[in-house]
């Protein structure tokens, strides 16, 4: 079977090319940047979400992932490049008849959200037909890279990490290696619907991270802040266009953070999505032997 993954340089995309490849997938890798660690065997092809015409999909193609997305940028019209590259990318398949789209969306998509990042989701979540095509939102994906790798550097290098409202928020997590299970079985069974992916329990934001201390077997003090001086920080950072690891819209997404109910992933997958114990003792496992 052949897949076509964009944003095949990015975290999860790139790991989907690997994951493909070594299940004896024929891959072709969209990228937007040249690829320096290229996989004999794989494809690589330049994609531009601005610009793009209809032979970006072949139409000998099975499955096309969706994971390439702009991230918002104050002054920026990442938001609407998006939706309308996605908007076309769906038509191109359409038209192709193209068996199965597949969409990464997030946790963070929600019609009320604060952040552009869910928002800009949610819209792009709305262009999808549940009948043909497959949506899935995961939790806080576990890997090298991402959000969570931010955490774990920040803990690693730090010995007081700040805790917003005391880290009470509700993480839901899913190993990076579950979640291509979970596409790789969509692949292969023609799935189709919008499903919620991670881990059923949630964990404190602040369990979480103290997880990963112990794993590393450090010490770190974790004092807690409240929302209004959250609320100050960000804004200041952001007004005065101040990069950080985890910024503004990482914010955003944190104070929103609630249980979400979850799909039986097991009966529609075929698989079992670890906790995020067992998650982080695989994955810190393996970031440490990388050191």
């Amino acid at each position: 079977m052949k897949v076509l993954i964009t944003g095949a340089n990015g975290f999860i995309g790139s790991y989907l090319v690997r994951y493909f490849k070594e299940h004896g997938f024929e891959v072709q890798a969209l990228i937007h940047k040249a690829y320096r660690a290229a996989l004999p065997g794989v494809e690589y092809r330049q994609f531009d979400l601005k610009s793009f015409g209809s032979d970006i999909i072949p139409k000998d193609v099975d499955t096309v992932i969706h994971t390439a997305y702009i991230p918002y940028s104050k002054g920026s019209n990442s938001d609407e490049l998006n939706l309308s590259s996605t908007k076309r990318l769906l038509d191109i398949s359409r038209k192709k008849n193209i068996p199965n789209f597949i969409f990464l969306s997030s946790f963070s998509a929600k019609p009320n959200a604060l952040s552009h990042y869910g928002q800009n989701k949610w819209q792009l979540q709305q262009l999808f037909d549940m009948e043909r095509e497959l949506v899935l939102r995961p939790g806080l994906v576990l890997g090298n890279g991402g959000l969570f790798q931010n955490m774990h550097n920040m803990i690693r290098n730090g010995k007081t990490i700040p805790m917003i409202d005391g880290g009470k928020q509700a993480l839901q997590t899913i190993y990076i290696e579950d979640l291509a299970h979970i596409i790789k079985s969509a692949v292969e069974h023609n799935t189709h619907g919008l499903y919620t992916v991670a881990e059923k329990e949630p964990v404190s934001m602040k369990a979480f991270n103290k997880e990963i201390a112990s794993l590393l077997n450090k010490k770190v003090y974790f004092p807690s802040i409240p929302y209004f001086a959250a609320d100050l920080i960000f804004n200041s950072l952001e007004l005065f266009n101040i990069k950080t690891k985890i910024g503004k819209e990482n914010y955003l997404g944190l104070k929103q953070m609630q249980a979400e109910t979850t799909c039986d992933s097991e009966a529609i997958f075929h698989t079992e999505i670890r906790s995020y114990r067992e998650s982080l003792a695989q994955l810190l496992v393996q970031l440490i032997k990388e050191l």
